[in-house]
């Protein structure tokens, strides 16, 4: 980036950036323990003052983590 090449830190506009990331690293070790996505919303709700929605984290998951939607989905309906 530009930005990099001339000594200063880009910034990503904060529409850019998600809700979840100050819970990325404990959200990945839960993931790894296959705890289910609504479970960990509503854990991050619970416990930890999040306030985004659950397609957040389900979107999230796909993207960070490789699980599909339809992966999710059977997940929650076991």
């Amino acid at each position: 980036m530009i930005a990099g090449r001339f000594g200063r830190t880009p910034h990503l506009p904060s529409i850019c950036v998600s809700t979840l990331e100050p819970f990325r690293e404990r959200i990945a070790r839960w993931f790894e323990s296959d705890v289910q996505g609504t479970t960990i919303h509503s854990v991050l709700k619970r416990n930890h003052g999040y306030s985004g929605s659950y397609s957040a984290v389900r979107l999230d998951s796909v993207k960070q983590h490789g699980r599909s939607a339809k992966t999710i989905v059977a997940a929650r309906l076991i």
